[in-house]
């Protein structure tokens, strides 16, 4: 039995992220108080905390070029581990990678 994910409205969001910014309340403590899930209430608050930074509304429609660089950002490799991974590779250097038959000189 799996469980259901509970939707929340906008204005619930709004409530709760007042009630941590506003109210100048712990995250953890306001999440206990509302019922949800600490790490939830943390996520609604930074994105509306990056929202005021930008001027922007949060539950405004990205962009192409802003989805794609949040994409970039989230998927970057970090320095630490870099040196382990080429930065290019073209696909004939790439082990296992899927050819067709007539690639092959097969028909």
């Amino acid at each position: 039995m799996g469980s259901t994910r509970r939707a929340f409205t906008p204005e619930y969001k709004e409530q709760s992220v007042a009630f941590v910014l506003d109210g100048g309340r712990p995250v953890a403590e306001v999440a206990r108080n509302i019922g949800v899930h600490e790490m939830t209430l943390g996520k609604w608050v930074k994105v509306a905390r990056e929202a005021a930074e930008s001027g922007k509304n949060p539950d405004a429609r990205l962009g192409e070029s802003e989805r794609t660089s949040r994409l970039v950002r989230s998927t970057s490799v970090p320095a630490a581990v870099a040196p382990f991974f080429p930065t290019t590779r073209s696909p004939s250097q790439c082990p296992g990678t899927w050819r067709s038959a007539t690639s092959s000189g097969r028909s």
